[in-house]
């Protein structure tokens, strides 16, 4: 790092921070990602097609969000999404129905933000879990439960879908 300006004899500070903001966006990115699923398979479901009503992809569906929206036993002092500002909406009691948005999760940002600040390697470990000195999985997070069950899902010697 070449620092201009600076003068011999004088202190000078260099402050590195992680970038929370960069971060809020792309698990919001995820958030969205993860809402426009259900929308996809619920769409499927109450579709006339080959999907309607299909118990494999209910399964599924009902299996991504327990992983997303469950509590998770592992090291972080966070247990869940929640508590690091990803939410729930809050049901309508006038309007139940699957496409009214009671299943979507949104970003609390200032929640998330604090979460962040105040251990952002809890954070880290409940999304995607910790790995040793060598890059091997030793505790599974959020993420990485859910990447393992859609892999299974389209497995092809296994699962229920084909690659595409």
């Amino acid at each position: 790092i070449n620092l201009k300006g600076m003068y011999a004899g004088e202190a000078t500070i260099l402050s590195v921070k992680k970038d929370v903001q960069s971060l809020a966006l792309a698990i919001n990115d995820v958030v969205d990602a993860y809402n426009a699923l259900i929308d996809n398979i619920n769409t499927a479901l109450m579709t006339k097609s080959d999907l309607q009503n299909d118990s494999e992809l209910k399964r599924l569906r009902n299996q991504i969000k327990s992983i997303m929206t469950g509590t998770i036993k592992n090291s972080s002092i966070f247990k869940n999404i929640v508590a690091i500002g990803i939410v729930t909406n809050t049901a309508d009691p006038t309007n139940l129905t699957v496409g009214s948005g009671i299943y979507k999760l949104s970003l609390d940002y200032e929640k998330f933000a604090k979460a962040f600040e105040t251990d952002s390697e809890s954070v880290r470990t409940l999304l995607i879990g910790r790995v040793d000195s060598d890059g091997n999985l030793i505790e599974e997070g959020i993420l990485t439960r859910l990447e393992a069950l859609i892999d299974e899902a389209v497995d092809s010697a296994g699962g229920y879908f084909e690659r595409t």
